[in-house]
């Protein structure tokens, strides 16, 4: 057995951050030279560095990240290795996952882990957020349909929205299906060339807040 660290450090310098959200800031509390101890004050996004997004992220009568069912988040995983077609900007298809993942039956109750190899590219770079690659909608909505326990990757799933573009109802089209079905999102994974080709037992577990949209999460792999 390995456990595999799939998390980023959040708040490590030169992160790619979500416009308009500024990076986390650490502020001491307690220092050794003057306390003899440790301890700080951080203030960052919920939705920054590894974390999962929780239906109310997208639906105002969805579930808060507090009311997340750990089951969902915790399983069996599946890995589908989309490094060859998605590239800058791509949006990956219904096509794209059936050539990869063997048979739709096979989704059903298990945590799929998009690896498009977008993080381990672009993650400390402005691209990050502006070209990544993304769901289509009937992508979206072919994954909720089969019954998928939690959707994992290495980037976000919706196409970066232009820059002013005012907020509408309609915005991140592939979060409001994933989420409003009930399907947590599992963002901003690392490592996943470690988990090709093995078993794995995904671990997802949020900070547990309040009543919030999501929280940063420790995501690890177990695997043989």
């Amino acid at each position: 057995m390995e456990i595999v660290d799939l998390s980023v450090t959040l708040g490590e310098p030169g992160a790619a951050m979500v416009g308009g959200h500024q990076p986390p800031t650490f502020q001491p509390i307690n220092t050794h030279q003057e306390h003899y101890l440790s301890n700080a004050r951080v203030s960052f996004s919920l939705h920054t560095g590894t974390h999962v997004d929780a239906p109310y992220h997208f639906c105002a009568d969805g579930i808060t990240i507090d009311q997340l069912p750990l089951d969902r988040v915790v399983g069996p995983a599946l890995v589908a290795d989309l490094r060859e077609v998605a590239g800058e900007g791509v949006a990956l298809t219904i096509d794209h996952f059936e050539a990869c993942i063997p048979g739709r039956s096979s989704l059903k109750d298990v945590i799929i882990v998009l690896y498009t190899g977008w993080l381990a590219k672009a993650y400390h770079t402005e691209k990050y957020y502006v070209d990544n690659p993304y769901l289509s909608t009937d992508a979206a909505s072919w994954l909720a349909e089969s019954g998928i326990r939690a959707l994992a990757l290495d980037s976000s799933v919706d196409q970066s929205k232009p820059a002013g573009r005012k907020p509408s109802p309609d915005s991140h089209p592939v979060h409001r299906i994933l989420l409003g079905s009930g399907i947590p999102l599992i963002e901003n994974v690392t490592n996943l060339d470690k988990l090709l080709g093995r078993n794995v037992q995904l671990f997802a577990l949020p900070v547990k807040l309040h009543k919030e949209s999501g929280a940063p999460a420790r995501v690890m792999a177990v695997v043989d």
